[in-house]
């Protein structure tokens, strides 16, 4: 997907290109872009709908970024992004309701593409809740 490596004879092995970006510290950038736009974050989980949290990932950065500061519900999160993009709105719950999109969005956009990139952390996680909190790093790759 990013070029970084390839595959002779059932080796893995760098590319010229991995090592010219290594060198030039842009190996976060390319690593980010690439999993921002190429990969499809739906593959880790069984949510039916694939676009949640990875289409607009650039407005939850821009949420977190103005309200990150402080410990904030992810649904608060959830809300705002849903208000964006109704479309997206797709999921039932058992009970007919929307939890099931609020979940999808957080665990595609905290749990498995902020936090991994140590770009938040989450606290008081439970299945229906977690808050969540920008950490210093967001700032700095932010400012980068």
């Amino acid at each position: 997907m990013s070029g970084l490596i390839k595959k002779r004879n059932g080796i893995l092995t760098v590319t010229k290109k991995a090592s010219d970006i290594v060198a030039s510290n842009k190996l976060l950038p390319l690593i980010f872009s690439t999993f921002t736009d190429k990969f499809s974050w739906a593959f880790f989980d069984g949510y039916q709908n694939g676009d949640i949290g990875q289409f607009g990932w650039w407005y939850s950065f821009a949420l977190i970024s103005q309200d990150g500061d402080i410990s904030r519900n992810s649904k608060y999160y959830a809300e705002k992004y849903f208000q964006a993009y109704p479309h997206l709105l797709t999921l039932k719950s058992y009970d007919g309701s929307i939890h099931a999109n609020y979940s999808c969005y957080s665990v595609r956009t905290f749990d498995r593409f902020l936090e991994h990139f140590g770009f938040t952390e989450t606290t008081e996680k439970t299945m229906l809740d977690s808050f969540v909190k920008k950490t210093d790093l967001f700032d700095k790759f932010i400012s980068y």
